[in-house]
């Protein structure tokens, strides 16, 4: 830190910070840790501290445990608490859990994700139109058809999705998707949706908005719900006595789903001052909210 801020326009590292722990070791740091010890910035040393030593600015401490933090914010509940880390699991996932805090995790292959997924859009389109094409094959298909065949076409429309799919999957590198495999969520990106609040290319990003501002992701929908390409223009009436004509036909017609393509941007939560309006965040950089999942849930 002292050879980053080696320049005269900058004050001393320590006065920018108005808490300093090193040698957390996450993450234990989130249950019991290490004794918490003071260090000594000339020569590098640690003594140990007092019990009931209380954190100060200014004052390099090793070890710890988030408690010690607690203490700190004592007065500030666990959701006005942002924390900011690049490990999903001994960063988001820990805090999450064990703490309540809300999270941001940083995710540097972002910017490369969303350069490829933009690359990519005739393909996914393409998904799209063959996912449509396959529907209406199974449109006229009921329970009470005597063939167990496929519907006549669907193989050729199986085979191109296929290709289509290893050819977005290879287009990431070796590697592949840091967030999808074929049509599929890695595991990554459930952890990332399950125990990340915000998620971004870099902690930069954050300072384009102001202190209140709240990020609010679109409404998600449960996929019987998707079913109902006009639920919006519905009341509740209506659309139980339309679901109920559909069963009790003997062939029930197979209206269209509702699809779109993916936004690039995905938000599956909020995050900020909950007294202040509502506000649709759109914006189409690398700066993600997701949902926020409970600290009870058991270690994945």
């Amino acid at each position: 830190m002292t050879y980053l801020f080696d320049f005269k326009e900058f004050n001393d590292w320590k006065s920018y910070f108005d808490v300093i722990i090193v040698n957390s070791s996450k993450p234990s740091f989130f249950e019991k840790g290490k004794p918490l010890g003071i260090v000594n910035t000339d020569d590098g040393s640690i003594s140990p501290a007092l019990p009931g030593t209380q954190i100060e600015p200014g004052i390099v401490y090793s070890g710890g445990c988030s408690d010690n933090l607690n203490a700190i914010f004592s007065q500030s509940s666990s959701k006005s608490i942002l924390y900011v880390g690049d490990h999903i699991y001994g960063d988001i996932l820990k805090s999450k859990k064990r703490k309540g805090w809300r999270t941001f995790l940083i995710v540097p292959e972002l910017d490369h994700e969303l350069a490829l997924w933009v690359k990519n859009t005739n393909h996914l389109q393409r998904l799209y139109e063959l996912d449509v094409e396959s529907d209406r094959l199974y449109a006229n298909v009921d329970a009470h058809s005597a063939s167990n065949s496929l519907p006549e076409g669907l193989a050729p429309i199986r085979k191109e999705k296929s290709q289509i799919a290893s050819q977005i999957d290879r287009s990431y590198g070796k590697m592949g998707s840091l967030f999808h495999h074929g049509s599929r969520l890695t595991f990554y990106s459930g952890q990332v949706q399950r125990y990340a609040d915000v998620y971004a290319t870099s902690c930069v990003n954050i300072l384009y908005y102001p202190l209140n501002y709240i990020f609010k992701s679109p409404r998600l929908y449960m996929p019987h719900e998707l079913t109902v390409s006009d639920f919006d223009d519905l009341s509740l009436e209506e659309y139980t006595a339309r679901k109920m004509s559909t069963m009790s036909s003997s062939r029930a017609k197979n209206r269209p789903v509702k699809k779109r393509l993916p936004n690039l941007i995905e938000n599956n939560g909020e995050v900020g001052d909950e007294s202040k309006p509502v506000q649709q965040w759109t914006r189409t950089d690398s700066t993600l909210t997701q949902e926020s999942t409970s600290s009870s849930d058991e270690d994945q």
